[in-house]
């Protein structure tokens, strides 16, 4: 019975984070120390990557190992849509969902989503997760 349990459980867990694919831990030595000041786990789901000319879309995940907060609001992931510019090596944030839960999962506290006429390009950081995620999105990884 005990064994029944642990593969309906493990089945439950592995559907519910189908799809996401570990890229780094912020701590890692091939991240930035600026990055390494709150305890974050890194994900992208290669299903969401989307390519047209130079510009790459992809859905990442940051899984927070305490909860973040502000004036109003905690949370323990956040959901990001970005865009990359492959090319120039820039990136823009186009849609943010934070969540109370871990992993993506429980209550959507916040969420933002950006017109492409809105998108503000920043350039892309040297060994940070953005350029990780630039050479996954780009096809460069």
């Amino acid at each position: 019975m005990k064994r029944l349990h642990f593969v309906v459980l493990m089945t439950v867990c592995s559907v519910s984070w189908a799809g996401w694919e570990r890229i780094s831990e912020a701590g890692d030595s091939d991240i930035a120390t600026a990055e390494a000041f709150v305890f974050e786990k890194y994900y992208y789901d290669k299903s969401t990557i989307r390519k047209n000319g130079a510009i790459s879309r992809m859905l990442h995940l940051i899984d927070y190992s305490t909860y973040q907060a502000d004036n109003s609001a905690r949370w323990s992931s956040a959901k990001v849509l970005q865009a990359f510019n492959c090319k120039d090596k820039t990136a823009a944030i186009i849609s943010l969902d934070l969540y109370e839960g871990r992993m993506g999962e429980g209550e959507n506290i916040y969420s933002i989503t950006r017109q492409e006429r809105e998108w503000e390009w920043e350039p892309i950081v040297p060994r940070s997760t953005d350029e990780i995620r630039l050479k996954i999105a780009c096809g460069r990884k």
